[in-house]
């Protein structure tokens, strides 16, 4: 039987690259010197931040890097960190290291998939500091993380769903959505989201990550435009492979996976750099980010077809 949609991809194909030629590189080079010519600015430096999955990767290299940063600069600047997470020796290393830059640091052990907890502490910190200037949703898992060891084979898929999409889609909410009013209410605020690079494609082997991810990037490109009117601003985190706990796992379970990654204090070099730029979307390595552009912009059936022809004889240690 003739798949009708599979015929019709080279037309799609030919379409999007006439509509990309024609329409969307003029007007988005004209969009992008405009923006760089109307509303280049200084650097804006947050001093009441608060960060989530900040005992490790990259959380804790960006909270280290923006103490660090605020004791360097000329003249230093006071900053003020919120860290949360649930490990607290680890929570506690990173606030010490913080705190040894001259921050001043407070931590917090919390699940950010706790709602309640989370909306108290949120609106009960906000009012005490004076309000937060930069919220930065960033706690995030992947099934191993959760399931140590083998264990994770005892599971069921839904198991290892419900475990990604707890803390990747619903702890991203429970960070954010309580500071929004607060923050429309100031006409000031910033909210950094830690999506990924798989936001956009991924290998479909890991589901329940690539699409915890997907759902926290669409959600904080539409509250991007939604905060504008009112001066809030939101930025989406997209890193490709960065060298964390979590790609450590990911190698444990697909040795095959020889991406290089890149090391994370780079990751937050160009993290922190974004944040201050207020820069809507953070994507990075280039390559990854263009490369994940070029799949998303091609019709699937031709995507599947190279998928499938690659890896037609790996068989998935676990789905989810």
């Amino acid at each position: 039987m003739v798949n009708e949609t599979s015929l019709l991809s080279p037309f799609l194909a030919l379409f999007s690259a006439v509509l990309l030629l024609v329409v969307i590189f003029p007007t988005s080079l004209c969009v992008a010197i405009y923006e760089l010519v109307k509303h280049r600015s200084e650097p804006q430096y947050p001093e009441k931040i608060l960060i989530t999955g900040a005992a490790s990767g990259i959380g804790e290299a960006i909270a280290v890097l923006y103490a660090s940063s605020a004791a360097t600069a000329t003249p230093s600047r006071n900053v003020f960190l919120a860290l949360l997470d649930i490990n607290p020796t680890a929570l506690e290393r990173v606030a010490e290291t913080c705190r040894a830059h001259g921050a001043q640091v407070e931590t917090h052990v919390i699940d950010v998939t706790d709602g309640p907890a989370m909306n108290q502490y949120l609106l009960a910190l906000d009012t005490r500091v004076g309000g937060l200037d930069l919220v930065h949703a960033n706690a995030g898992v992947i099934p191993s993380t959760v399931f140590a060891g083998p264990n994770i084979r005892n599971t069921t898929i839904k198991q290892r769903f419900d475990s990604v999409f707890s803390v990747n889609g619903v702890g991203c909410l429970n960070t954010v959505t309580p500071l929004i009013e607060p923050f429309k209410a100031r006409g000031h605020g910033h909210f950094a989201i830690t999506a990924s690079i798989a936001s956009f494609y991924l290998l479909p082997d890991s589901l329940s990550y690539n699409a915890s991810k997907a759902m926290v990037y669409r959600f904080a490109r539409d509250l991007c435009h939604i905060m504008r009117p009112y001066g809030v601003t939101v930025t989406a985190i997209c890193p490709g492979f960065v060298e964390t706990n979590i790609t450590k796992r990911l190698r444990e379970e697909e040795p095959e996976i020889r991406i290089s990654g890149m090391g994370v204090q780079q990751a937050a070099h160009t993290i922190e750099r974004g944040i201050y730029n207020k820069e809507e979307i953070i994507a990075f390595p280039k390559f990854s980010y263009f490369l994940s552009w070029v799949i998303r912009n091609s019709p699937d059936h031709f995507v599947g077809f190279i998928y499938h022809h690659l890896r037609k004889n790996r068989e998935w240690h676990y789905l989810g």
